[in-house]
């Protein structure tokens, strides 16, 4: 796989309009081209210059084997001495997480910080599910939308938490204190 650090230049002026590193040239290049032609590349004023004036791809040095610091630091030296007009800031080394399990455990629930529903809501809108009521029903009563309703009743959210009956409760993956906030009228069986 070839790393390395490349740029974009205006061709107009020759001009180096951005800097960038990769581990793979290959895959970057083709994101760049595939991406400016079809007008949605993420450097919005890299897409203004590629449609005012145009743009090339050219690779600054290339390696075979070479540390993400290392490639970072290149990239910053490139950033120095070509001064290039739409990078905002120094590159940095982008840490690669290889276990999420954790990080995904405290995100879930009620501790992510998007949910907008308590456990006891759910478990009152997976009980309703098992009643047949509708989603649109559902929605209405818990002033909730009915595309979430489906992602529910279709475990695409709040999987974790299964009602087997209106008596029956079983949670997995949930920490103590938001076990607590369920009805003291149900049981759990965890």
């Amino acid at each position: 796989m070839r790393k390395g650090v490349y740029c974009w230049r205006n061709k107009k002026t020759n001009e180096v309009e951005y800097i960038g590193s990769t581990g793979d040239l290959n895959r970057r290049e083709s994101y760049y081209q595939s991406s400016l032609t079809g007008g949605y590349c993420g450097i919005k004023a890299l897409q203004k210059v590629y449609y005012t004036d145009g743009a090339y791809y050219e690779v600054l040095e290339e390696f075979e084997d070479i540390e993400p610091k290392e490639l970072v630091d290149l990239e910053n030296m490139y950033m120095y001495l070509l001064e290039p007009k739409l990078n905002q800031r120094k590159a940095v080394v982008k840490s690669k997480v290889k276990d999420t399990s954790k990080m995904s455990k405290a995100q879930s629930g009620t501790s992510n910080h998007a949910c907008q529903t308590d456990v006891s809501t759910i478990v009152a809108i997976k009980t309703d599910i098992l009643r047949g009521l509708s989603n649109k029903e559902i929605a209405e009563k818990y002033d909730k939308t009915s595309s979430y309703v489906s992602m529910i009743r279709t475990e695409k959210r709040w999987a974790s938490i299964k009602v087997k009956n209106e008596k029956e409760i079983v949670t997995v993956n949930i920490q103590p204190h938001i076990i607590n906030a369920v009805s003291a009228n149900t049981t759990l069986s965890i």
